[in-house]
């Protein structure tokens, strides 16, 4: 039967908390599972608790009254699976919905394999980051799990993981709604994305410190407040934003981004965090904001002209220097933030073209097993 008449059932699996409420940096995943209502029969999350609110409260009393300990609700006309273990959620799900697929988005691969390979559910997975390893991702597995497909969020992660296993996922870069970003004013300071310690966090501060003369925004990390954070709002040139819900609040105020993720290489993390896309490089540079990031990371495949790239073993001075050259240097500035406009509007960052190879994978793998 075809694939149009058969209505196939896709599962998304996050390891996110916070799907699906928009908080800054979920809206990829949220907008990748909407995405996909209208072009199957039924679509359905399984993903953890938000951490607090009204609505957190509700759903976490709803799981523990529920015999399964699984919160079943609909959402923008998804179906969504919430338990306090995510892959809890993930494994009722796959019994109820016996989805045809799943697409894999974040979480521990190799927690699921057994459960997928004996019911023969291909699965794709979106690669997004760069620690895949952490994941439960290693060459046993790989070679084991002949059902998997790999979808990578940019040439920079197709190619570390063709390096460990010889595979080499489609590339497509991250899915976002220009809608959604854009501001029609930029403003003066340094916008800092991560104070992370393994995102760069402490050469970030670094920075930030060697710089008192020019002004910087900080998106401060959830939860618990870290030292760099605690040690960045001494600062009197550092203004904080917390809980951010909308990202266009930061870019309103930015006149340039700073991205460090990979920084600090005496990190004892044994699989350090490498920037894999820079999806805040695309959505900065919808609005002519410049960029700085690492050379060595995906960020730097969405530059083309529209910033400076730095290598992650720079010294702090590198890095500085680059922030004042492009903060203080008007004509500069003003030719690289034309060039992120026009970087920004190519067609391999717009969602429908992002988006349409996404649907083609899956629908690949649907129509095999069919």
């Amino acid at each position: 039967m075809a694939v149009q008449d058969s209505k196939p059932r896709l599962l998304s699996i996050i390891d996110s908390p916070y799907l699906p409420f928009h908080i800054a940096g979920s809206e990829v995943s949220t907008d990748t599972t909407m995405s996909l209502l209208g072009k199957h029969g039924r679509v359905a999350v399984a993903c953890g608790f938000p951490d607090n609110g009204s609505k957190a409260f509700s759903i976490r009393a709803r799981a523990k009254l529920a015999p399964s300990g699984v919160c079943r609700g609909r959402l923008n006309g998804y179906e969504i699976f919430r338990a306090w273990d995510y892959q809890k959620a993930a494994n009722f799900a796959i019994r109820r919905l016996k989805p045809d697929a799943l697409l894999f988005q974040y979480g521990r691969y190799d927690k699921f394999y057994n459960k997928v390979e004996t019911r023969d559910i291909p699965v794709l997975v979106f690669l997004r980051m760069t620690n895949y390893k952490t994941y439960g991702m290693d060459a046993e597995l790989i070679s084991k799990a002949k059902n998997w497909r790999y979808f990578a969020v940019s040439d920079f992660v197709s190619q570390r993981f063709q390096d460990d296993f010889g595979i080499r996922p489609a590339v497509s870069g991250p899915l976002i709604r220009p809608e959604k970003v854009a501001v029609g004013s930029t403003g003066s300071k340094v916008l800092v994305v991560t104070t992370h310690a393994q995102k760069g966090g402490k050469h970030a501060a670094a920075v930030i410190e060697s710089l008192s003369h020019l002004p910087f925004l900080v998106i401060a990390g959830r939860g618990k407040e870290s030292s760099i954070t605690q040690r960045l709002k001494a600062l009197p040139n550092v203004e904080f934003i917390t809980r951010l819900t909308d990202m266009r609040e930061a870019y309103s105020k930015a006149r340039l981004l700073l991205l460090c993720t990979g920084t600090g290489t005496g990190l004892k993390d044994p699989d350090p965090i490498y920037e894999a896309a820079g999806r805040v490089v695309t959505e900065a540079q919808i609005s002519g904001i410049p960029c700085i990031v690492p050379r060595e990371s995906g960020a730097l495949e969405r530059i083309n002209g529209g910033g400076v790239g730095v290598s992650v073993h720079a010294p702090v001075s590198e890095w500085a220097g680059a922030v004042s050259s492009l903060m203080c240097d008007e004509k500069l500035w003003q030719k690289m933030s034309g060039a992120a406009r026009l970087s920004s509007a190519k067609a391999e960052n717009h969602h429908e073209h992002v988006f349409a190879q996404l649907l083609t994978s899956i629908n690949t793998l649907i129509s095999a097993r069919s």
